[in-house]
């Protein structure tokens, strides 16, 4: 009984690290599942609700809270705990403090954005120009720079994806 405690609670830990990475949707599906087998494991529900309501479900979100709190009801004769009801809360008002943080997800492994330049890079113009240009092409999917080290191969890459991120429906990333 010990050691599945501790395997339940270490994929909530696993969920909660998912949620604060941005990949709700992924997260959601996990935790469907997992409230379905453990209903009355609050934290899993929470967990659950906040996936849903990032991924754009807040109707499905208010349903797994009265799911949860159906349960929890029949099975324990208790009411929901006062996180559960807060978050409750808090997507009937559509919290702004449930959005995820942009900083957040860019420290949990996805790209982040561009590096600003510590000064204004010079004389690189046309090779900016061209690379753009390359980067343009439809039948263009990836392009390398090659060169020595120390002339300037990420620097160059760094202002072409700058001038070209407009172009780009996610924009550029690092």
């Amino acid at each position: 009984a010990e050691l599945e405690e501790t395997r339940l609670t270490a994929f909530e830990l696993l969920m909660d690290a998912e949620l604060r990475a941005g990949r709700h949707a992924e997260a959601a599906a996990e935790l469907e599942a997992f409230t379905t087998h453990h209903p009355t494991r609050e934290r899993g529900v929470e967990l659950l609700m906040l996936a849903l309501y990032r991924n754009g479900r807040q109707a499905d979100a208010l349903a797994a809270y009265a799911r949860a709190r159906r349960q929890l009801v029949e099975d324990c004769g208790l009411e929901p705990g006062p996180r559960l009801r807060e978050l409750q809360s808090a997507i009937l008002r559509q919290d702004p403090e449930l959005r995820p943080t942009e900083t957040a997800a860019s420290a949990h492994g996805e790209r982040a954005a561009l590096p600003a330049p510590a000064n204004p890079t010079r004389g690189r113009g046309e090779d900016v120009a061209a690379v753009v240009a390359l980067l343009e092409r439809p039948d263009i999917r990836l392009l390398t720079l090659v060169g020595p080290g120390g002339v300037g191969k990420t620097r160059l890459a760094i202002e072409a994806a700058r001038a070209a991120e407009r172009g780009f429906a996610g924009g550029a990333r690092f």
